[in-house]
């Protein structure tokens, strides 16, 4: 049988990285399904199969439009078709079924297993961690869509992050985290598995203090003033005359200028970590770090590998933009720091 891993982050690939350690796969056996751009040197190697386009299109996929959706599904099916010659079978290693691209390699008639790998903070959200709805509503709503088999063609359901209850094999799904605490409450077996170091990255920052940033702004979910005053008060417990920043791929040029500009008008120098280092290799390859931030889940990865970990997450609780996305993202860094 062959393997699938469905990888569109630094994360998906680490922890994709340990699965194929844990199981002595080999690269023959072994295909990478790409989405968002991804870019990565150690997968040269690898069959990889780039479904951004596809994956971007059904980004949208809805009521108004799923007519026109449909032809994805053919595509993504010709792709394991040509790939999975002969109607060999292959296991699926998938970062969640909510994503139509996803439900689709899923339900290709030779896909044998389905296992779900972390992707970040959708491990932790309460919310996510059972299969029912907030609404009972919205959850009338959702079975009668998933009923009409016209709409997603029974390829395409409307359901939970991590609900498999349509997508189940006859091989029980496992669930890989990369710490103690992911996917705690889901009925199904939960595997903790360690990233592995690169033997790639030649970035020693060990000792240093780093201030990791998430994209919160440019998604909408925190006002830009929030965030420049609340750097502002973790600079007032910074100690060291240099500060490292880990910005997010998704933060403006014009804000990352912004925010280095406000950390030397404090005499500390800066040095941005490069978008090409994963900061989840940072905290494998160096010691001693001391890490500040807000409430990106890359703090509770670095208290889980050894790094001393400042979060200022009460400091954005009166930003509204703030409140709002964390009541729905359900991501409670706080109880994960110190439970």
């Amino acid at each position: 049988m062959k393997n699938l891993f469905y990888i569109h982050s630094h994360l998906t690939y680490y922890v994709t990285k340990a699965i194929i350690k844990k199981f002595h796969l080999v690269n023959e056996d072994i295909v990478f399904v790409i989405s968002r751009n991804y870019e990565n040197d150690e997968i040269s190697n690898f069959t990889i199969i780039d479904i951004t386009d596809i994956h971007d299109d059904l980004d949208s996929f809805g009521l108004t439009n799923f007519y026109k959706k449909h032809k994805q599904i053919n595509k993504i099916d010709k792709l394991l078709t040509n790939q999975f010659r002969d109607g060999i079978k292959f296991r699926a290693y998938l970062p969640h079924v909510f994503h139509p691209a996803m439900q689709i390699i899923v339900t290709h008639n030779q896909c044998d297993e389905l296992h779900i790998i972390e992707e970040g903070v959708n491990a932790y959200s309460l919310y996510l961690m059972n299969n029912n709805d907030k609404s009972i509503v919205k959850e009338l709503v959702k079975s009668t869509l998933n009923a009409l088999p016209f709409i997603g063609k029974k390829r395409i359901f409307f359901v939970k992050t991590f609900d498999l209850t349509r997508f189940a094999k006859k091989t029980p799904s496992i669930f890989y985290s990369i710490t103690s605490k992911g996917f705690q409450g889901l009925p199904y077996h939960v595997e903790r598995i360690k990233m592995l170091p690169s033997n790639h990255i030649d970035y020693d920052i060990s000792g240093s203090s780093v201030l990791v940033l998430e994209g919160a702004v440019e998604q909408g979910n925190m006002k830009l003033s929030t965030m420049l005053n609340g750097i502002k008060r973790i600079l007032e417990d910074v100690t060291a005359g240099k500060i490292y920043i880990k910005f997010h791929p998704a933060q403006s040029k014009t804000n990352c200028i912004k925010i280095e500009n406000l950390i030397k008008q404090h005499n500390i120098n800066t040095e941005v970590i490069p978008n090409n280092i994963a900061f989840e290799q940072i905290i494998l390859t160096n010691s001693g770090l001391k890490v500040y931030g807000f409430t990106t889940s890359l703090l509770f990865y670095a208290s889980e590998y050894g790094c001393e970990v400042f979060s200022y997450e009460d400091y954005l609780d009166n930003d509204l933009l703030f409140k709002t996305f964390r009541e729905k993202n359900n991501f409670d860094l706080e109880r994960l720091l110190n439970g």
